[in-house]
């Protein structure tokens, strides 16, 4: 699982500002070492003042630098304050993941650090250890402060654009597409109708409550396979579990036609295994609970954020038709996305060909009670977003699989037709 962690580490936002600090504080100190080596004859253009003047500069650039970052970010998280309760707290998610917020934060925090570092190796006569000014790693800090300025200015740019209801809404799309490609990428075997895996032989239970956000599935296939039997997740990933109740259910492995010859002969002359048999631990490590939903392997998540956002338009207070249609329109390039894709459950076999795990997946009826009804119950007196919303499920059910047309046509019931405008595209 340590893929795992490094990911977690890498994908948070502290990281890239912790590495631009120490990176800075080994540039100052190795400057300051070569400088005493006479790095500073050997290129030219230097700062040349003493160590009152270096002092000075070095001062400025540091409590300038700590008082600028303060305000620049104050100003950012009061802005993304009201960004989220405009559109939806769910968003906030996405700046705090943004890479170009995590590096304009490090290179501000690494100019602070650099200057104080080359500070500290500064001496005057009063020292005893003789006059020493580090001129190389002084002129540097002042290229620090150029690249703060350019990186404040692409940086300003960058969240002004960012908090644009469209940017806003394309980042969630892009995001939650990806996804269902990553998802259906490579043959995925599902299973519809009724799958009866055999008696429950032990259950594993959540450590701790939250929501599923992802699950490791090779890692629960190979101890399965070790172990002899059958796991089959019980929630899904999104669902929240609280702290004892099932996470995994052990069953006897699969016999029959979705066993190769043999393996099942061998798998029933096997005792089935005991919980004190099973790397429990390893177990529940393999499926990720956080105290918020994530777009690791959670679609729903991302329709869930488009379809606030549309909803909250639609609310009284703010009235913004056109923002609503705008999330229906990435609502509607999702879910034709799900609707072209065989749903129900997810079955994962090791190598010999035998079935060790079962991985329930949300069906259509979860994605459009997400995707369309909220909105739908909102929209009774907008005729544009009816129109919209009924374009859509027609669309919808022109390109959807055959089983998922009877859900669409259902819906499209739902919507009311009096009223509705020749065209939504205005």
């Amino acid at each position: 699982m340590w893929r795992s962690r490094i990911g977690a580490i890498w994908a948070s936002f502290w990281i890239i500002p912790t590495l631009f600090a120490v990176g800075s504080i080994g540039l100052a100190i190795l400057l300051a070492w070569l400088d005493e080596w006479a790095l500073t004859r050997l290129l030219p253009s230097m700062f040349s003042g003493g160590p009152d003047g270096a002092r000075a500069v070095l001062s400025t650039i540091a409590s300038s630098m700590i008082t600028f970052t303060a305000l620049v970010f104050s100003i950012t998280i009061v802005v993304l304050q009201l960004t989220s309760s405009q559109f939806s707290p769910r968003v906030l998610r996405t700046f705090l993941r943004d890479r170009l917020t995590q590096i304009a934060l490090g290179v501000f925090i690494a100019t602070f650090v650099y200057a104080l570092t080359v500070l500290r190796s500064v001496r005057g006569l009063e020292s005893g250890r003789g006059k020493f000014v580090p001129q190389t790693a002084v002129t540097i800090s002042f290229l620090f402060v150029l690249l703060s300025v350019a990186v404040f200015i692409v940086y300003i740019n960058h969240i002004a654009n960012s908090i644009r209801v469209a940017c806003i809404l394309a980042s969630v799309g892009a995001e939650t597409r990806s996804l269902i490609e990553r998802r259906s990428a490579g043959p995925v075997e599902v299973q519809r109708g009724v799958l009866a895996p055999g008696p429950v032989l032990d259950t594993i239970r959540a450590p701790r409550s939250g929501y599923v956000v992802w699950v490791r599935e090779k890692s629960l296939v190979r101890a399965a396979r070790e172990a002899g039997c059958l796991l089959v997740l019980v929630p899904r990933v999104g669902d929240f579990v609280a702290e004892g109740t099932p996470l995994l259910n052990v069953c006897p492995p699969a016999r029959g036609a979705a066993e190769p010859a043999g393996v099942s002969a061998r798998s029933g002359s096997r005792t089935a295994p005991a919980a004190n048999d099973l790397p429990v631990k390893a177990l529940t490590r393999a499926v990720g609970i956080s105290v918020e939903r994530t777009m690791d392997q959670d679609v729903a998540f991302g329709l869930r954020q488009l379809a606030d956002i549309a909803e909250r338009a639609l609310s009284p207070s703010m009235n913004d038709e056109t923002t609503a249609v705008q999330a229906i329109d990435q609502i509607h390039d999702t879910l034709h996305r799900i609707v072209t894709a065989p749903l129900e459950r997810r079955l994962h076999r090791d190598s010999a060909g035998c079935l060790r795990l079962v991985v329930p997946e949300r069906e259509l009826a979860d994605f459009l009670r997400i995707g369309f009804d909220g909105i739908n119950r909102h929209s009774t007196a907008s005729p544009r977003v009816l129109g919209r919303l009924r374009s859509m499920l027609l669309d919808l059910y022109g390109a959807a699989r055959p089983e998922h047309r009877g859900l669409l046509l259902r819906r499209l019931a739902l919507v009311r037709l009096e009223g509705l405008p020749e065209s939504d595209d205005c």
